[in-house]
């Protein structure tokens, strides 16, 4: 499998290593806050493929996480874990901590 990223503000970070098992849970290791106070979603892009040569990556798409209860920024904090199923389809969990 290759490995899949979340495009940041640095360039695309790696958060699924290639050598993830199917069934083991990856934390990002690092928190994602919305953009603005009060905001009710939170967008997210994946992309996978080889990190060194920009014509080797592919978008795996966006997904939206909805924020059930917007507050000011500072005091949404969310939290993604990322696993593979068993038909190698990518599995992503998001807690939220408001």
């Amino acid at each position: 499998m290759q490995p899949v990223g979340i495009r940041t503000n640095d360039g695309i970070v790696e958060v699924l290593p290639s050598t993830t098992k199917i069934g083991e849970e990856v934390t990002v290791p690092f928190h994602f806050f919305p953009s603005s106070d009060y905001a009710k979603e939170l967008l997210v892009s994946f992309f996978q493929g080889d990190w060194e040569r920009f014509e080797g990556q592919s978008s795996l798409g966006t997904v939206k996480i909805v924020i059930p209860h917007p507050d000011k920024q500072d005091k949404v904090c969310i939290t993604l874990i990322l696993s593979y199923n068993e038909d190698c389809l990518i599995c992503l969990k998001a807690l939220l901590n408001n």
